[in-house]
């Protein structure tokens, strides 16, 4: 009951984002038609006149780029979109910057973006780096992307949520493990009934659906 009301504020959740996100490009879309007025401002103004338009052109270009990479961010929900979010909103910055030290700061700052983009973000956890201990609400997609595995995205929509359908109505207990596809889920902790992690691994596929109860 728990896990399904979870399940429930989740994909209500999902819808408002989804929502927020096609507002978000139905903006950035009408913003088009105000670059379009400002591309013709500056080709009727006088060249000695026209940096400053230019300079508000690209600021305003940018800005929609950060309106459609939000969009992402909001629909994938993965590090790489938060990543490039704050890169498209430090250039930018960088546009009109105040003093020499608000352009050392954003170039500093997109170096940094880029050093973690390239040394320390990971799509997934490689199969010989598996097990993986991860939270109950975890999604499935999340899951699969860490842990390499193919758990079916239509069974549930977190892996607290796969347990339970593969669980039914009876009590869990700490250290059962199921396994699905190719992934074997080991649970790790409970508290109050409630699955609060679990342990995902890649395995061979051996079926669609079984589970094993230590």
């Amino acid at each position: 009951m728990i896990y399904r009301f979870k399940e429930f504020l989740i994909r209500l959740i999902l819808w408002i984002e989804a929502c927020v996100a096609v507002a978000v490009i139905a903006t950035v879309v009408a913003s088009g038609i105000d670059v379009a007025r400002l591309i013709r401002d500056m080709v009727l103004t006088p060249a000695a006149q026209s940096y400053t338009l230019l300079q508000g052109i690209l600021s305003h270009i940018l800005l929609l780029i950060i309106g459609s990479e939000l969009a992402i961010m909001l629909l994938k929900h993965t590090p790489g979109a938060v990543i490039e979010v704050m890169v498209y909103a430090t250039a930018r910055k960088l546009l009109m910057p105040a003093q020499m030290t608000d352009l050392l700061i954003g170039v500093t700052a997109i170096a940094g973006l880029f050093a973690i983009r390239r040394f320390l973000f990971i799509y997934r956890i490689e199969e010989n780096e598996a097990p993986y201990i991860l939270s109950a609400a975890t999604t499935i997609d999340e899951a699969n992307l860490v842990a390499g595995t193919n758990i079916p995205s239509g069974i549930a929509h977190s892996l607290g949520g796969v347990i339970s359908n593969l669980a039914g109505d009876r009590t869990l207990a700490q250290g059962e493990r199921f396994r699905i596809a190719d992934a074997d889920i080991e649970i790790i902790k409970i508290v109050d009934g409630v699955v609060e992690s679990v342990r995902i691994t890649k395995a061979p596929p051996k079926g669609v659906l079984w589970r094993q109860v230590k």
